[in-house]
């Protein structure tokens, strides 16, 4: 502690910038972090590809399940059913309005709209999703984990666009 009062702290380096120039520097700068994004970007769109695959496969298995044991009262089973198709109709929508971005620069408004609908199905499917476990756990987990990790997908991506600078350009383009 008594080093840190009586050492000399090292100047941090500063760039100086005619404020003219500001706009071609930072769409500069963008290219630079485009070209350096852009490996993780095309994993992140092969990633939710893939997932959504997943995701409607795991749909049809759910879709199609049978009860292992059909040995329930008929208004357990009716009760079963309507959670059931409540579940596969957000589940559904969700894999349907899911957006891939197509370029780095479409990416936060998709990021936006995507979290949105995930965090809307995730409300949406607690009570459902908890009575259709009890049926059909492994079927209705598996619709949980796609999802899951699109959420996970979409956030780890977005942590690394937002430790650039592109989120920085275009809150200033968009001032002009």
């Amino acid at each position: 502690w008594l080093k840190n009062i009586f050492t000399k702290k090292q100047a941090l380096p500063t760039r100086s910038l005619d404020f003219s120039t500001i706009p071609h520097w930072l769409t500069e700068q963008k290219k630079q972090k485009c070209s350096a994004l852009q490996p993780s970007f095309t994993q992140l769109q092969q990633d939710l590809a893939r997932i959504l695959s997943d995701l409607r496969t795991h749909l049809d298995i759910l879709q199609n399940a049978q009860l292992m044991n059909a040995n329930i009262p008929e208004k357990a089973n009716q009760f079963r059913l309507g959670n059931k198709n409540e579940f596969l109709k957000r589940a559904t929508t969700l894999a349907d309005t899911l957006i891939i971005p197509d370029s780095i620069d479409t990416f936060t408004s998709s990021l936006t709209v995507n979290l949105a609908t995930i965090k809307d199905f995730a409300e949406g499917t607690v009570r459902p999703l908890a009575i259709l476990t009890e049926f059909h756990a492994h079927e209705a987990k598996a619709i949980a984990a796609d999802v899951a990790s699109l959420e996970r997908a979409l956030h780890t991506y977005r942590e690394i666009h937002y430790g650039s600078l592109l989120h920085l350009h275009d809150k200033l383009t968009a001032q002009h």
